[in-house]
């Protein structure tokens, strides 16, 4: 134990991963060098398991795109070019808000920034701008937003800029989303809830009616679903809205 514990120590970062990033991943590495996060083995253990941990941090900047702010962005990473809010932009965002706070505050605030006029949100956004052709939700956006402002400084700047966004959302999904007027979030189609391949979405289309999110297809005997994983992400989404405003008055 104290060798490992005098290993962490005495691990220099920098040192391990290299410098042989752009100026972005070395604001990144910097940045997640301050967090005082570290990795190490025993030193009678093999060096491999370090090696993948310090290749995956190499790699991180990688994944990071630059803001129209300043400052970056997350990526999805690999073949996808861009953030998806069912995932990019809210639990993957809430884990990196412990290690890179400024990027997580940035993807988040990007989806505020881009928030359609009539309160919709977009599903993702690329390097071509915000899309909106479905909701594709998945990790509730209001748990993230609330667990990266309670870690990191509780600016309630940025708690009011993201709450208004997700209350708006939230009128919008009210509004196009319940159809049936049951209260539970209907889903338009495959794509509405990132199921790909899903048995679920059997004879659905992958994508609303025009691409227009508000809009089912007439025709088809089976939409709109009443869609239990989209109400619960709501009806959980409401719950830190509820913490949220008593936070702001």
């Amino acid at each position: 134990m104290e060798s490992v514990l005098k290993r962490l120590r005495t691990l220099d970062i920098n040192g391990r991963i290299g410098r042989d990033k752009k100026v972005s991943g070395y604001d990144a590495i910097a940045e997640f060098t301050r967090s005082g996060v570290k990795f190490a083995v025993s030193s009678g253990s093999s060096g491999r398991l370090e090696d993948v941990y310090y290749d995956a941090v190499r790699r991180l900047p990688d994944c990071i795109a630059a803001a129209e702010a300043g400052g970056g962005i997350l990526q999805e990473g690999g073949v996808y070019h861009g953030c998806w809010l069912e995932s990019t932009g809210t639990i993957n965002a809430e884990l990196l808000s412990r290690f890179l706070p400024s990027v997580s505050r940035a993807t988040y605030e990007q989806f505020a920034d881009y928030q359609r006029g009539d309160g919709l949100l977009p599903y993702k956004i690329t390097a071509d701008g915000p899309v909106f052709k479905q909701i594709q939700l998945v990790t509730p956006l209001a748990r993230s937003v609330w667990n990266h402002y309670l870690s990191n400084g509780r600016d309630d700047r940025f708690l009011r800029k993201m709450y208004d966004a997700m209350t708006r959302f939230d009128g919008w999904l009210e509004k196009y989303r319940n159809t049936r007027g049951s209260g539970c979030v209907e889903a338009f189609c495959t794509f509405d809830t990132g199921h790909d391949l899903s048995a679920r979405f059997w004879h659905v289309a992958d994508t609303p009616h025009l691409d227009d999110p508000r809009r089912f297809h007439p025709d088809s005997p089976l939409v709109p679903f009443l869609a239990p994983d989209l109400t619960a992400n709501v009806y959980c989404s409401r719950k830190y809205y509820i913490l949220m405003a008593g936070q702001l008055n």
